[in-house]
């Protein structure tokens, strides 16, 4: 059943962190964004918010599912960072060759 926006989950979070479903609106990029911005972090899975809901969503395995997107792209996001330095810095050293060799 989808969220009624009763919320219930927000009065039950023991962490108060605003990370409910009538927070995450819109495509996957800004529901990840909204998860970040609402501190998702914060949030220690007690399950509070999940007992207390009339339409019996599974709040923390969403909580869950999100934290480990959220990790998963940052550290895409660190791989591609390190393997564009590394290419930068390939592209640096044969330019140095190329002007030693050419003296």
């Amino acid at each position: 059943m989808p969220c009624i926006r009763c919320g219930a989950c927000a009065q039950a979070c023991a962490c108060r962190t605003g990370a409910f479903p009538t927070s995450f609106t819109g495509s996957p990029v800004r529901k990840i964004c909204a998860c970040q911005e609402y501190h998702l972090f914060d949030c220690i899975e007690c399950g509070c918010c999940a007992f207390v809901c009339p339409s019996r969503i599974r709040l923390v395995d969403y909580y869950r599912y999100a934290k480990s997107s959220i990790r998963a792209r940052e550290k895409d996001n660190l791989a591609a960072d390190h393997a564009r330095e590394r290419y930068e810095f390939r592209l640096a050293r044969e330019e140095r060759a190329k002007t030693a060799t050419a003296r």
